[in-house]
């Protein structure tokens, strides 16, 4: 079942964080839901010359409203920002929170 299967990846993600476990928890939670939302880019970009394939996460990322894209990608976060948007590695996201 989905809702299983979120709730378990909600644990894993949530065993990363150096917090109390209700505040790793709801903190978890909160960026799972936002994360799973599905958008359709309403423009397409060109910013990503060194791999033009990356120019969908920009796309979907503006779509969604986001605040930051969460990557391990080297050109993505050669961009470090697009906009208002923040590109952030997985570590430097999680020292955000």
């Amino acid at each position: 079942d989905s809702s299983n299967q979120n709730q378990d990846a909600v644990a894993r993600f949530s065993g990363s964080f150096q917090r109390s476990g209700t505040e790793r928890a709801a903190l978890c939670k909160k960026t799972w839901h936002n994360a799973k939302r599905i958008v359709m880019p309403a423009e397409r970009l060109f910013v990503v010359r060194a791999d033009p394939t990356d120019n969908k996460i920009i796309e979907c990322a503006i779509a969604g409203s986001v605040d930051y894209i969460v990557s391990g990608d080297k050109h993505l976060l050669n961009l470090e920002k697009h906009g208002r948007i923040g590109v952030v590695s997985p570590a430097r996201f999680l020292k955000l929170l």
